[in-house]
């Protein structure tokens, strides 16, 4: 049973029509582009994933359409980031071998627009984890980004590239301190004043001397644009009966901010969980089908791969896909293991990125903490949010 509140829910009838606004949406969502050879990658990624055996917490992506040829070009990558709190970050990423390159024809022009992406590489072999390797990007043969990886632990080192071109002296790594400086995007703004000509190449070229694998997670073009589309939060707490609620009957003041909250709100009595337990319950309202119509049933904790192939093949679409092919980032942030592939217990369900703090007695300053941060760096954007 779940308590679910959603926040800045599309508009129903009868209800005001949504004000426009400028957000940053997402214009090309690298991953989804794959299967019509928008975005083309070279390399061998079914024989090149091999060699990177012993980092078992990944599956190829599930929802990137593939043939089975190139199902491994798309990754869903987990890195267990904390081994205190139990912390594992989950990225829908490109896999890039030692040598690879990949390919996008930005048709329209982009000045203004921006990549945002996460980095990690992996070494070959069993003896490290962590690899090492040399990232460009080019606009044509105009170099316009350029990094050494070698992370020092297992971490995702996000970055924001304005897509721009560029003197190679003057190449800037935009990290993660600096994902809330206005002038980043005061810069961008400024580019859209320049004449952009269309028809130009974005290149990712990956080089290792060790054959370290590149993974970027949730590669995507943003541009600004005003739409009639609201950011959506849905908050979801496992377990909790309604009637807890003061707002929903209980006698004990246990939830004031939600209570004034909910005074403001449309309120759903009315309402059937479609399972009896925490699993074929989230299937169900992250589908709009019954766990069991997909292939999961309703009964056993662990997912077997039978059942895994049989919900794949039934297409499910989705929140995360349907917010992602109306230009919404989407990312979780979550004490929940059915939200993953590799667990053997859940499903991946199309989420960009996934944050999963395992650490039951002690999430809850970590939960917030990061929810916290999402909201800072995402301020500006067009998300969903679990």
């Amino acid at each position: 049973m779940f308590f679910i509140l959603s926040l800045l829910v599309p508009v129903l009838e009868g209800c005001d029509r949504i004000s426009s606004s400028n957000k940053n949406v997402v214009k090309k969502d690298l991953t989804r582009i794959l299967k019509n050879k928008e975005l083309k990658c070279s390399s061998d990624t079914n024989q090149e994933i091999e060699t990177f055996r012993h980092h078992w917490k990944k599956n190829p992506g599930r929802y990137s359409e593939l043939d089975l040829k190139d199902r491994w070009k798309n990754v869903q990558l987990t890195l267990y980031t904390d081994e205190f709190l139990f912390i594992n970050e989950s990225q829908d990423s490109l896999f890039v071998p030692a040598g690879g390159e990949c390919i996008l024809k930005l048709e329209e022009e982009f000045c203004g627009d921006v990549l945002r992406f996460y980095a990690t590489s992996l070494s070959k072999g069993t003896s490290e984890l962590l690899g090492e390797g040399e990232l460009q990007i080019f606009l044509d043969d105009k170099k316009i980004f350029e990094q050494n990886l070698k992370p020092q632990k297992l971490e995702w080192n996000p970055y924001i590239l304005p897509l721009e071109f560029k003197n190679v002296g003057n190449l800037k790594t935009i990290v993660k301190t600096d994902l809330q400086n206005p002038e980043i995007w005061n810069q961008t703004e400024r580019n859209k004043e320049k004449n952009c000509n269309s028809d130009v190449f974005l290149k990712i070229r990956w080089s290792s001397k060790t054959g370290a694998g590149l993974f970027l997670g949730s590669p995507y073009i943003l541009e600004k644009r005003n739409v009639e589309k609201k950011n959506v939060i849905l908050i979801v707490i496992d377990a909790l009966r309604q009637d807890s609620l003061s707002s929903g009957g209980s006698p004990f003041p246990t939830t004031p901010i939600l209570d004034s909250f909910s005074k403001d709100s449309i309120i759903f009595k009315k309402t059937i969980a479609n399972g009896n337990w925490t699993k074929p319950s989230m299937i169900s309202f992250f589908t709009s089908e019954i766990a069991s119509n997909l292939g999961l049933g309703n009964a056993w904790f662990y997912t077997s791969a039978q059942q895994r192939k049989i919900f794949y093949s039934k297409k499910p679409f989705t929140l995360p896909n349907a917010f992602r092919k109306e230009g919404y980032f989407t990312e979780s942030i979550m004490n929940n293991v059915f939200l993953m592939d590799y667990t053997s217990v859940g499903v991946d369900l199309g989420f960009h990125k996934i944050q999963q703090v395992g650490k039951d007695n002690l999430d809850t300053e970590e939960l917030v903490s990061r929810a916290e941060t999402f909201f800072r760096d995402h301020k500006e954007d067009l998300f969903f949010y679990i």
